[in-house]
């Protein structure tokens, strides 16, 4: 897998040696290219709203939002998982995006239970005019009451190459990003 810095400049040599035709020895054609190497810089951030003073029950809407700084190359295969922690309901029919998966079930998210919540984003194009942003909302469970904080974290996982190329698996690289939301109920 590459694991070069963004903007390395990379050198390829090509030499060609052979008889000389005219029975003088060999003879050799030598060729140097520079090429530049980009690759995607992906970033995830996570806020929640209202984060304080959130009474029992009351709605929290989460907003999850993936990007990839201006100029650099597409991030492909992107995966982003959000963790919700135990005693926060989850309302599917909130979700501005449909999710892949749930687990270990969207019954268990819905019931306060916890789990994560899973998109899978084919490309994440660069600039924040191609930002991926995600809402929905959840609420503190009167199973596990107030006067607590809840930690919501969330993780992007993102590849330089897509996985449909031949032997992607060796030729790519992942990149990762994360960060999480805290709420605090009242008491």
């Amino acid at each position: 897998n590459p694991n070069f810095p963004n903007a390395k400049t990379l050198t390829n040599t090509a030499r060609f040696t052979f008889d000389n035709p005219n029975g003088s020895g060999t003879s050799s054609i030598t060729d140097t290219q520079n090429v530049t190497y980009y690759e995607p810089s992906i970033t995830i951030s996570k806020s929640a709203s209202p984060a304080v003073d959130v009474s029992v029950g009351d709605p929290v809407t989460y907003t999850i939002t993936a990007s990839n700084a201006s100029g650099r190359p597409k991030s492909y295969d992107n995966v982003i998982v959000d963790t919700v922690p135990v005693g926060l309901v989850v309302d599917p029919a909130t979700m501005s995006v449909a999710p892949s998966s749930y687990s270990p079930s969207q019954a268990a998210l819905e019931s306060g239970l916890g789990g994560t919540i899973t998109w899978n984003i084919p490309e994440l194009v660069a600039g924040a005019a191609n930002n991926v942003v995600i809402t929905y909302q959840a609420s503190v469970s009167p199973i596990t009451g107030g006067a607590q904080t809840y930690t919501n974290d969330v993780d992007l996982t993102g590849y330089t190459l897509p996985s449909t190329l031949p032997d992607a698996a060796t030729r790519r690289d992942d990149r990762l990003a994360e960060d999480d939301a805290t709420i605090t109920a009242i008491g």
